[in-house]
């Protein structure tokens, strides 16, 4: 699945190239958010706590089938997972999702 990431993304302004900490406080696209919950069979969390949870259902350490959340930490380090990206234009770039989101 590709998506362009001004369909991911809300963005604060006009701008359209951003690094990684800037994408990390955009907030994700409901439709978005919708379309990545059907495709992949997940609920979308928004806050994920890292600690101190019981729960293994939003643990990150869980094999990938056994998961049942993603999060936007998860779709950011999709899109950040090549060392040499540094930067994104929201109305170029294309994210392609694999047939099993988490890696």
């Amino acid at each position: 699945m590709k998506v362009k990431l001004s369909e991911i993304f809300v963005p604060l302004t006009d701008k359209n190239i951003y690094t990684a900490e800037e994408l990390s406080d955009l907030n994700l696209q409901p439709d978005f958010i919708k379309k990545m919950a059907a495709e992949f069979n997940l609920i979308y969390v928004d806050n994920v706590a890292n600690e101190g949870n019981l729960c293994f259902a939003e643990n990150k350490e869980v094999r990938q089938e056994y998961r049942m959340t993603f999060s936007k930490e998860d779709v950011a380090t999709l899109i950040f997972a090549k060392p040499s990206v540094e930067t994104v234009n929201m109305e170029i770039d294309v994210v392609r999702f694999p047939k099993e989101f988490f890696f």
